[in-house]
């Protein structure tokens, strides 16, 4: 007879039990958490937990060992684990799985198989490498150049045959992709996948494995392919205040006139250049400083280019269909196969874009801010309950967990969360909030009121206001006197302003890895090292584990820059459902600061990840709210230091107060 899962997971947590005797940690906190897991996974009936646990908890072998011990009792069942970021990908796969099983061994429990399972965009396709190179030394170019294309090259090529093939190795290995190299230009297409024989044994090791490591993508990829399969035990999503974000990224469509005007040069099809050329010159001239054009415009300006659009699908269509039959019972070299498959992909995306009638997908011309170059979108403002539709066709168990799930208003409600990713909040069976009384210690340096706001009315985020940078400069300076200091702040442009004001601050720079940046910051030959890429996913430790930061800058509060696209769509989405335009205001406010709370306590998450761990939080906008006061932003502050912010020192106008361990 099979053993509780709940029991089970008892043990394994007790302060004498096999996880304390192998790591020398143990937490309260992370056993009542894995408990609730348990409950969650030990259910008859529709299981659906939202689980929040502050950074630090210790929620990744919160759940993997309580998935384990669930699938060594349920024999030919599996169990998926969905994480967004890399970096925890990486903690999952090589240091919690491996930890986990050792657990199991000391129970006498058989682990059951596991994999990491990713798409085929994170693949290498050598010949797809091999093509770009080609292309690119043939231009104008240093040795140097040369030498590091030929070197990604190689890489390719040996990691598709003898390592996991991944181009994200690439990135680990050398901080960042050569110039000119983009994601999308090494992504795979399914017709390039079958040259890396990497992706075949990660496809046969994913599909005998009984728990799957996955990323929110491949997971929503699962609605339309069944990459990963269905009738799985339980469904666990970490990091799941990132959903939403993974959601619109999968069903929004988006290519540029500009990207299928090479195509067309590369083919050498003039007519349909010219059509396009016309269509380009077309949008230009109707341009009115608008950012996004959409259905829901009164003036409805797509009217005017819908017909010239369908036109130039129509046209890619018959040169897709010409090239075949002049292809056909020919082998074809890689640049035939590369233009057939960027003519497909053209087409499909204009296709997709003409027929909007399929759920919430509303069409739009936007222009990037800058060039105004348009593009052509269409984004589904309600693509959160994809997540919904997904989970309903593989479980009838989902836990989703993250430090950051509540409301920002309502601290333990999770109906925002819920109804955002097309979950009712009315079948939740288990939820909880979990704060580790004694957890790290955290003290505040607040910025007077007095200091003016970061940037300036105008709305653009590069005007900044220089009295505000100043300030900021000041802050960090006594911060990195203080000690290790990592900066957090909203652009690689404020980056690059406040490093020039700042002697001996490492910047990290537009166009870097981070992972580039980071290991003289490790090896503490800086004092300071300021980015916008670390607020989540990223643990500060030294070589020895120790805690690499002493001080945390939060430059600017997290406001998300407006993101027109998104916005306007919203506000038609919104419209067409009968609201106002004040209530539409008042939910993409709402909306917005959720998003802001979230994000801001993922970032102070940086500064405590271990029980000893001590930091001083450093924040340069005047914005952060007093203690005691109204408003949602105050819930980003741990609750276990409410007595330490309300105690806060003014930057420059008081001592900052010791803080002794207790």
């Amino acid at each position: 007879m099979s053993k509780s899962i709940t029991l089970l997971t008892a043990q394994a947590f007790a302060s004498d039990g096999p996880l304390a005797r192998i790591s020398g940690r143990h937490t309260v906190e992370q056993g009542q958490y894995a408990l609730h897991v348990a409950g969650a996974l030990e259910r008859k009936d529709y299981a659906q937990s939202l689980l929040e646990a502050e950074t630090g908890t210790g929620k990744s072998l919160g759940y993997i060992i309580p998935a384990m011990i669930a699938l060594s009792q349920h024999k030919g069942s599996r169990i998926v684990i969905s994480t967004f970021t890399r970096a925890l990908q990486n903690q999952v796969m090589n240091s919690d799985l491996p930890l986990a099983v050792q657990v199991l061994n000391r129970m006498g429990i058989t682990p059951p198989s596991y994999a990491f399972r990713m798409g085929r965009q994170a693949f290498w396709s050598p010949l797809r490498v091999q093509m770009h190179v080609q292309s690119l030394l043939a231009e104008p170019h240093t040795p140097e150049q040369a030498d590091a294309w030929r070197n990604l090259l190689a890489f390719a090529r040996n990691s598709a045959h003898t390592g996991s093939g991944l181009w994200l190795d690439y990135l680990d290995a050398y901080g960042r992709m050569p110039e000119k190299i983009s994601v999308l230009d090494v992504c795979l297409t399914e017709n390039s996948v079958p040259d890396n024989p990497a992706y075949d044994r990660h496809l046969e090791a994913a599909r005998e494995a009984a728990l799957i490591v996955t990323n929110h993508a491949t997971l929503l990829v699962n609605q339309r392919t069944q990459v990963l399969g269905g009738d799985f035990y339980a469904v666990i999503v970490d990091e799941a205040h990132e959903m939403q974000t993974a959601c619109e990224s999968f069903t929004s469509l988006r290519t540029q006139p500009a990207r299928i005007q090479r195509t067309l040069e590369r083919i050498g099809n003039d007519k349909l250049k010219a059509q396009l050329q016309e269509l380009t010159q077309s949008i230009h001239d109707h341009d009115d400083g608008e950012a996004v054009w959409t259905d829901g415009n009164r003036s409805n300006k797509l009217d005017m280019h819908r017909d010239a659009i369908a036109a130039i699908r129509d046209g890619l269509r018959t040169a897709l269909s010409d090239l075949r039959k002049a292809y056909k019972g020919e082998a074809l070299s890689q640049d035939e196969a590369a233009n057939l498959e960027a003519l497909q992909c053209h087409e499909d995306t204009l296709t997709r874009w003409l027929d909007h009638t399929n759920g919430f997908k509303q069409r739009a011309i936007a222009f990037s801010e800058k060039l105004r170059l348009p593009s052509i979108a269409s984004v589904d403002s309600n693509a959160g309950h994809l997540f919904g539709r997904v989970i309903a066709n593989m479980t009838e168990r989902v836990i989703l967990t993250s430090a950051t799930l509540a409301d920002a208003k309502r601290n333990d409600s999770f109906d925002s969360i819920c109804r955002t990713l097309g979950l009712a909040p009315e079948d939740t069976t288990d939820s909880c909030r979990l704060y580790p009384h004694q957890y790290g210690r955290m003290r505040f340096v607040l910025t007077p009121a007095t200091v003016s706001k970061p940037v300036l009315e105008s709305g653009e985020l590069t005007a900044f206001n220089i009295q505000w940078l100043a300030h900021a400069a000041e802050m960090i300076k006594a911060s990195m006197a203080d000690g290790p200091t990592l900066v957090l702040c909203q652009s690689f442009e404020e980056a690059r302003m406040l490093g020039q004001r700042v002697n001996g601050l490492l910047v990290h720079e537009a166009g870097q890895n981070l992972h580039e940046v980071l290991p003289d910051f490790r090896a503490r030959a800086v004092q300071g090292l300021i980015t916008p890429s670390a607020w989540e996913g990223i643990s500060l430790r030294d070589s020895d584990g120790n805690q690499l930061i002493e001080n945390l800058v939060i430059t600017r509060l997290p406001f998300a820059p407006p993101n027109h696209l998104i916005q306007r769509l919203r506000t038609d989405f919104l419209r067409s459902r009968g609201l106002s335009d004040s209530v539409i205001k008042s939910i993409l406010w709402a909306g917005q600061q959720q998003a802001t709370v979230t994000k801001l306590r993922q970032g102070l998450g940086r500064g405590i990840r271990h029980p000893n761990d001590v930091v001083t939080v450093w924040f340069a906008d005047p914005r952060m709210p007093a203690f005691g006061s109204k408003g949602g932003l105050l819930s980003a502050i741990p609750r276990r230091f409410a007595t330490e912010y309300a105690n806060a020192t003014v930057f420059g106008q008081a001592k900052k107060p010791d803080l002794v361990m207790v």
